[in-house]
């Protein structure tokens, strides 16, 4: 092939691979994790995006504590929501979760600058 047919095809192939890699970083982390009795788990709230936290069925809010610039809030389709309105000073806080089965947990969050904007929890 001459240098006048590889020039178009070469462009092509670089101006179609941009998109993809200029895409950018993912909206959404998921985890599901299995709780064990009395255990005490980390959270990150993103600075721009909020923190779903989804226990099981029949759970109690037994304590929590939240830095001034966290929001917290309970939604019954998305469950415990945390979002940081004021992501000044990396506000942290602290919620005690008690499941129907007797099972207690305490989460740790913290607000942090990470590459997705939903972070979602989802407790077992």
């Amino acid at each position: 092939m001459t240098m006048r047919r590889l020039l178009p095809l070469l462009l092509l192939a670089c101006l179609t691979a941009l998109p993809a890699a200029a895409a950018g970083p993912a909206k959404e982390e998921r985890k599901v994790l299995t709780v064990r009795d009395s255990q005490t788990l980390n959270g990150v709230v993103p600075e721009v995006g909020q923190l779903y936290i989804l226990p099981p069925r029949g759970y109690q809010v037994m304590k929590s504590k939240m830095d001034r610039g966290l929001k917290l809030a309970f939604d019954a389709a998305a469950g415990i929501v945390i979002q940081a309105t004021h992501p000044n000073g990396s506000p942290k806080g602290s919620i005690t979760l008690q499941f129907a089965d007797g099972r207690r947990v305490t989460m740790s969050v913290r607000t942090q600058k990470v590459g997705y904007v939903n972070n979602y929890l989802i407790l077992q």
